[in-house]
């Protein structure tokens, strides 16, 4: 239990899809950031792809798995690991049906999937040359001796 002292309250939120939103604007992806500009349900989009159908006939499971797809994949899970992390969504596909999700994300998320080696690369310089590094909006910070601080250089925008 969380308890706050008298006269303070404890505020809880949760930002819609804010993993996408920081994700994309990382790796400056217009093309996923002007969805939720434009107000658009990137799952259904993303859904519209792996079923090959329109976005108005995605049904809510569709929307599932392809939600469970965009945030398994987003943070690099190959198949075996995305096929795991679908079922903690209560969502059971087989082997073929994974690879292909994580082959489609990867093809439609060229951003993401070059930010992978790019932003690795910049905090393991940070860490083994003790240095502030630099990959895209974020720095790395490795000065300090057995700690990484991962720090912001520019404001996230539509907050």
């Amino acid at each position: 239990m969380i308890k706050t002292p008298k006269n303070q309250t404890f505020i809880d939120a949760d930002f819609a899809s804010i993993e996408n939103r920081i994700a994309y604007w990382v790796v400056d992806d217009k093309h996923h950031l002007d969805l939720f500009i434009n107000g658009e349900d990137e799952y259904k989009k993303f859904a519209s792809i792996m079923y090959r159908k329109p976005v108005n006939d995605i049904s809510a499971n569709e929307r599932q798995v392809a939600k469970s797809a965009v945030l398994g994949c987003m943070y690099g899970a190959g198949a075996k690991t995305y096929k795991e992390y679908a079922q903690g969504y209560g969502i059971i596909i087989h082997d073929a049906m994974a690879k292909y999700i994580v082959d489609t994300y990867r093809a439609t998320h060229p951003y993401i999937v070059g930010g992978w080696k790019n932003c690795e690369e910049a905090a393991l310089l940070a860490i083994y040359h003790s240095k502030l590094t630099q990959y895209e909006k974020l720095q790395f910070d490795g000065r300090t001796d057995g700690i990484l601080m991962l720090i912001s250089v520019q404001n996230l925008p539509g907050f």
